[in-house]
């Protein structure tokens, strides 16, 4: 593979995973420059399982307040997402502890 087709899927690969996140996501991971350091930066924010992460998406799921510039749906969507990260964050405590 040459050097020019390398940097063609890197740059299909970063397209990718920009396009396919949200306004939010997105503001935690923009400033990383290549697709290894965005992904990198994902795992980091998403998918630890020590403490500080933990508290961090309980507190977002708890606190979350509707968005009055957002449509019903939007709102919606995002706490939809909210219970399932945190659902899936508990499940995750739940197998540490067995």
């Amino acid at each position: 593979m040459t050097q020019e087709e390398k940097e063609t899927m890197e740059n299909v690969a970063y397209g990718a995973i920009v396009l396919n996140l949200s306004d939010n996501v997105l503001k935690e991971v923009i400033g990383e420059e290549t697709t290894y350091g965005m992904w990198k930066k994902l795992e980091e924010l998403y998918q630890s399982k020590d403490l500080p992460n933990r508290a961090y998406m309980r507190e977002r799921f708890l606190t979350y307040k509707m968005d009055d510039n957002k449509s019903l749906i939007e709102n919606l969507g995002e706490f939809k997402k909210l219970s399932l990260d945190f659902r899936e964050l508990k499940d995750k405590i739940g197998d540490e502890n067995e």
